[in-house]
């Protein structure tokens, strides 16, 4: 009886989060447009603050939209509508919220330990590194186990070109942090790990309001993955695909779609991961003084290793055809659309450019 009051108060608030989300970022956009074109006085001062209540009610929002999407997705009813066995849940996606809780946790002692005792954030940093890295371990062998018990048509899927395509792309993820980012690191600073939390919390509350769904499936968001771009944009692609792997994760527990290991990783992290390649000309000159298309490029590299990760897993472990494939997974090419218009509007911007610098200073 809970989860099904739960599970329609999350298909009844979705529309009114929906609407309310998209006025209130369009009343934000118009506010800071009259505000720098009319030259009022503390201008950027009250955008910064408009935007942190933007912010904080992002936070509110996805949170709330998260629980409830959880418990009305992740029943009894609903798993067995969608072909999954119950112990998903204990095998799958507790060990994965586990994992992001802990992220959190560390990231918060993080963001305060940078402000008090430099010897300690090292400390923790280290530790943290280890934990992060053992939490991952332990959800990839659950995960392994819980299909391995559970999938029972197994053979249907090419598993061995599943785990061959996911290893390459994983392959070919490292190795362009190590080749594009050869000066980036790893280290997050007290406004890096700000800024991270501030760009997941906004991409996946974004993920929620879908402006049109495609037929074929998929759907067009309010362009959920420009905040993460631009996290990217400014700190390059290590930070970037890293941050991308853990909003892949968060969208796995949106929207559970998942019949084979190596497809939740070609569907999710690893397609989502490659968000960060918007941030490929960080450390380049090209293009030095046209940031707009410098970031349209890492955007589109970084949507096209999305779609072809997504591709891959649609032919080997959906069953589809390359020609359906490629079809279904177009609506990929077209959400990056609203971002890319968005996106060369604000990085034209010389406020815009002038905010980022401040952060690119300290990175």
């Amino acid at each position: 009886m809970f989860n099904f009051l739960l599970s329609s108060f999350f298909d009844d608030v979705m529309p009114v989060a929906k609407w309310l989300t998209i006025s209130l970022v369009a009343c934000f956009a118009v506010l800071s447009l009259i505000l720098l074109l009319t030259k009022v006085q503390n201008a950027k001062k009250i955008i910064k603050s408009v935007f942190v209540c933007l912010v904080f009610y992002a936070l509110v929002l996805g949170i709330t939209l998260l629980i409830s999407n959880i418990v009305a997705e992740f029943n009894k009813a609903s798993l067995d509508e969608n072909g999954l066995s119950t112990d998903v849940v204990s095998y799958v996606f507790l060990p994965l919220l586990i994992t992001l809780v802990i992220t959190l946790v560390f990231a918060l002692a993080l963001f305060v330990l940078s402000k008090k005792n430099t010897n300690a954030y090292k400390k923790v940093s280290s530790i943290f590194g280890i934990v992060l890295f053992l939490c991952v371990v332990a959800c990839i062998v659950l995960i392994y186990v819980y299909y391995s018990n559970n999938t029972k048509d197994w053979y249907k899927y090419n598993s061995t070109a599943l785990y061959v395509g996911a290893g390459l792309l994983i392959l070919f993820a490292v190795l362009s942090s190590l080749l594009l980012d050869k000066k980036g690191n790893l280290k997050f600073d007290t406004r890096c790990l700000t800024m991270a939390g501030v760009c997941v919390s906004l991409s996946f509350v974004l993920s929620y309001i879908k402006l049109f769904d495609p037929p074929t499936g998929g759907s067009i968001t309010l362009a959920s993955l420009l905040p993460v771009m631009i996290f990217a944009y400014v700190y390059g692609v290590k930070k970037g695909l890293l941050i991308g792997f853990i909003y892949g994760i968060l969208q796995a527990v949106q929207e559970p779609w998942l019949v084979h290991p190596a497809q939740f990783l070609l569907d999710y992290p690893v397609a989502f991961s490659f968000v960060g390649l918007a941030g490929v000309l960080n450390n380049f000159n090209l293009f030095k003084n046209l940031h707009w298309l410098r970031f349209s490029i890492g955007a589109i590299l970084g949507v096209l290793f999305r779609f072809v990760s997504s591709v891959i897993a649609g032919v080997f472990a959906w069953e589809a055809t390359l020609t359906v494939s490629l079809t279904l997974n177009a609506v990929i090419l077209f959400d990056v659309i609203l971002v890319l218009i968005v996106g060369i509007i604000l990085f034209s911007s010389k406020s815009f450019m002038h905010e980022l610098k401040k952060l690119n200073q300290d990175k």
